[in-house]
């Protein structure tokens, strides 16, 4: 994947050692501020060529300046930037959280329009605006865009949900006092691809059993001999909407609506793993989204009208770390706190190499999972306990209480 970073210049960090050592005699200091300023008043973007991709940095900050001069200069900045994205055939971007928050450059990025037109042409506005960015916008997890004829996104960090579903589960079981190999795994599905039929495979050494609910239980069928010829486990094929989930206190969702996960009787207690990102895009009269910008320790809160009776925790997104050599890495390049590590690591990865290449990579990284999120944020430690808990253990604890 050829990705592109784009963080704001910082010239305090952009004089190189010689120059340092130059400034002595003070020539080369104000050589370098010149070639600065005139960096600045024409909007030239310093590209630095990486291993995967490129860095950009982008002379935005100026917040003394007049509303019409910043939005001259954004237009001319965004217009380069389509054009390096085109020019080195980018796939995937970074933006840095400095930029995230910048709301009048982000709008001209993503060819958003003014709200201030009536309602006719906010309509329009939208129309125009689907033409040339074609785009989902999540303000805390900016999904996938694409940018005119190039199939190009913006890396948001959750690209990794589907590899380190384990990792996720064993954070979650460990803080509950458990064993992974004790416990059943639930894999909500309608469809399953080829990653998701991995992990099944994956997971089902690694726990108790792996349980696949879907209404096309007779088309996976042959998932049964997949996993048993590849690692001698047996999984279990359910179907039955009022007793499939009854009991499920992990469950996967791989693409399941909230509207479908309604139809099946759930455990009103269950943790569920969210991989279905299009609930945000599919279902708005479900989902309401808070607008509130990107920085390294938040995430987007999707408040989701949750399931009849539900009681439980749904896990929509994460936060991880990596061992001390990755993050050399990023340092290396001044990335490491430009964003989350998260979204790093991803643009580290190239997902179109097969599930088992990517886990040994994301082992061979040492990631562990920071903190998880839910409909409200971060999901608290003690919520995880609390969904352990029987009723009986619940009103003993009451009691205690008062």
């Amino acid at each position: 994947m050829n990705v592109l970073y784009i963080k704001v210049k910082n010239i305090k960090n952009e004089k190189s050692k010689n120059d340092i050592e130059k400034n002595k005699s003070g020539k080369t200091d104000k050589l370098f501020k010149i070639k600065e300023f005139f960096k600045w008043v024409f909007c030239i973007i310093d590209i630095e060529e990486i291993f995967n991709g490129y860095i950009a940095k982008i002379p935005i900050k100026r917040d003394n300046l007049s509303k019409i001069v910043n939005n001259i200069r954004n237009s001319i900045i965004t217009n380069k930037i389509r054009k390096i994205i085109n020019e080195k055939s980018i796939d995937g971007i970074v933006l840095s959280d400095e930029i995230k928050k910048n709301t009048e450059f982000m709008d001209k990025l993503l060819n958003k329009k003014s709200n201030n037109s009536n309602k006719n042409k906010s309509n329009i506005s939208k129309v125009n605006y689907k033409k040339n960015l074609d785009c989902i916008i999540d303000e805390h997890n900016i999904a996938k865009h694409f940018i005119k004829q190039r199939n190009v996104f913006f890396i948001n960090g959750n690209g990794l949900f589907k590899y380190i579903i384990y990792e996720i589960l064993v954070y979650i079981i460990n803080i509950q006092n458990r064993k992974a190999e004790l416990e059943d795994v639930f894999i909500v599905a309608n469809n399953i691809d080829e990653i998701i039929l991995d992990n099944i495979i994956f997971l089902s050494t690694k726990f108790k059993n792996i349980n696949i609910v879907s209404k096309n239980i007779e088309k996976y069928r042959y998932i049964e001999d997949i996993v048993y010829n590849n690692t001698g486990n047996n999984v279990i094929l359910l179907n039955n909407k009022r007793k499939s989930l009854k009991r499920a206190k992990f469950i996967v969702n791989v693409d399941n609506s909230i509207n479908e996960l309604n139809e099946y009787l759930i455990y009103r207690k269950a943790i569920i793993i969210n991989l279905n990102d299009e609930i945000n895009n599919k279902d708005k009269s479900i989902i309401q989204d808070t607008k509130e910008h990107v920085n390294q320790d938040t995430t987007k809160k999707r408040k989701i009208v949750t399931l009849t009776g539900f009681e439980g925790i749904f896990v929509n997104s994460y936060e991880i770390d990596v061992n001390n050599r990755i993050k050399e890495f990023f340092k290396k390049y001044g990335l490491i706190y430009e964003t989350s590590i998260t979204i790093l690591y991803e643009s580290f990865l190239n997902k179109k190499e097969n599930f088992s290449n990517m886990r040994s990579k994301i082992e061979d990284a040492g990631i562990i999972i920071k903190k998880l999120y839910g409909n409200n944020g971060i999901i608290d430690e003690n919520e995880y306990k609390r969904v352990n808990l029987s009723d009986n253990e619940v009103k003993k604890r009451y009691w205690q209480i008062y």
